[in-house]
């Protein structure tokens, strides 16, 4: 049977390869309301369970929630976790999953491979829609240590947009890390929805592995701009190791930090949350890079593993609402079937 489509349809939210170097942006989307993200990272303590500061604001609704899940090794291993006590299966079929990349620190007798495993959990996880809100994740039980031929689901962030007609439009950008780990990491991200740069810029970093900042830490700059040096113990997460997490909201044009993440134009220690607005000025591309605090062995010429970058501003485009037909049935006998779309440009 072959099927002849009239209407050629896309959509912006599944991934896209962009002209980013060895990144892949996940998610971006322009609309009325707003957004919220943050991670918890039970490090090699990996069945504990812990909890993620939200913030929705009253009267919205959710418009896409999404679990991006750190991998070590393979995503073969079929587990379960827990969000808000509903179930989310972990696999390789459960989601899409980022190319490999690799890390090797001091502490490992070989480099290991590591991906995010990113699911779709709007409609699979409740969520409250009244303001401050926490999620409880558990992870699974019984996972071996990292540096076995298993997988292991260690990280953890979730990123809420939630829609609301009374507030201002928003941005929101999700890129996904496909580079192995270095001394400097640089992100060059390009195509984005263009930038208003007199309004907040949020740039938050979910990395894992930061010990401290007195030896592993990693510098960030955007535009070759310093904006801090982070490193150290998430105030949400378990370990000492267990890295920096930025944990925020964005809405009306402004940004607010959650947990021990602050919504200045720094970063510092486990603050990986900075307003990024003073150090840009190209309105569609920007650098951000990493550079490990450490110039010596054994740890350099290696680095702290990045997962994900989260980037929510306000464009200088207009938002625009769609409508398309999400499912058609069609006969075997039947050569050809009409799809529709409406809206846009």
């Amino acid at each position: 049977m072959i099927a002849t489509l009239r209407v050629l349809l896309i959509t912006v939210w599944i991934p896209l390869h962009t002209a980013c170097w060895g990144q892949m942006v996940y998610y971006q989307d322009t609309f009325k309301g707003g957004v919220t993200g943050g991670g918890f990272n039970p490090s090699a303590i990996s069945h504990f369970p812990g909890s993620i500061e939200l913030y929705i604001e009253p009267g919205s609704t959710v418009r896409k929630a999404l679990l991006f899940v750190g991998v070590y090794n393979a995503a073969e291993t079929f587990k379960t976790a827990l969000l808000n006590n509903n179930s989310v299966d972990l696999n390789a079929y459960s989601g899409s999953l980022s190319a490999p990349f690799t890390f090797w620190s001091s502490s490992l007798p070989a480099p290991i491979l590591m991906r995010s495993l990113i699911i779709d959990i709007t409609e699979k996880v409740s969520f409250s829609t009244n303001g401050a809100t926490t999620i409880a994740v558990a992870p699974p039980e019984e996972q071996l240590n990292v540096v076995s031929g298993y997988g292991r689901y260690v990280e953890y962030y979730v990123l809420i947009t939630y829609s609301n007609n009374q507030m201002e439009e928003i941005s929101t950008l999700a890129l996904v890390n496909e580079t192995n780990c270095a001394a400097t990491m640089n992100y060059v991200i390009a195509d984005m929805n263009p930038i208003d740069t007199s309004k907040t810029i949020g740039l938050s970093v979910h990395g894992s592995q930061f010990c401290n900042i007195t030896g592993d830490g990693s510098y960030v700059s955007v535009n070759n701009q310093p904006v801090g040096l982070i490193g150290g113990k998430d105030t949400n997460n378990i370990g000492a190791c267990s890295g920096s997490t930025g944990t925020f909201y964005y809405q009306n044009q402004q940004l607010y930090g959650l947990s021990d993440d602050t919504a200045n134009v720094t970063m510092h220690g486990p603050d990986a949350l900075a307003d990024i607005s003073p150090y840009l000025t190209g309105t569609t591309e920007l650098e951000v890079r990493f550079d490990y605090q450490l110039e010596t062995p054994p740890n350099f010429p290696q680095s702290n593993p990045i997962w994900q970058l989260f980037f929510a501003y306000t464009s200088i485009c207009e938002a625009f609402e769609t409508t398309l037909t999400e499912r058609v049935k069609m006969c075997a006998n039947v050569s050809s079937v009409q799809l529709e779309a409406t809206g846009g440009q």
